[in-house]
């Protein structure tokens, strides 16, 4: 199976989280982490926007903080 573009993006350390994901990515997990740009709606200094950063936390907050360390920062302090 194909890996998705932000495969790519990730460390060494990323990958081999990714690799042993127990269960599969949603495609709008997938679509969101590919994002070259930040999202229209997404604060100042973010990424993306916080229902965005809620969703992708929620499925894989480890490969999240891989590419984007603020938002899963962001997400386990807002707790």
């Amino acid at each position: 199976m194909r890996k998705p573009a932000f495969y790519y993006r990730l460390t060494a350390h990323g990958k081999k989280i990714y690799e042993h994901n127990d269960k599969p990515l949603s495609e709008r997990f997938i679509k969101l982490m590919n994002q070259l740009r930040p999202s229209k709606d997404a604060d100042e200094h973010m990424f993306y926007n916080d229902e965005e950063i809620e969703f992708l936390a929620k499925e894989n907050l480890a490969l999240l903080g891989e590419l984007h360390d603020a938002e899963a920062w962001w997400y386990m302090m807002s707790d």
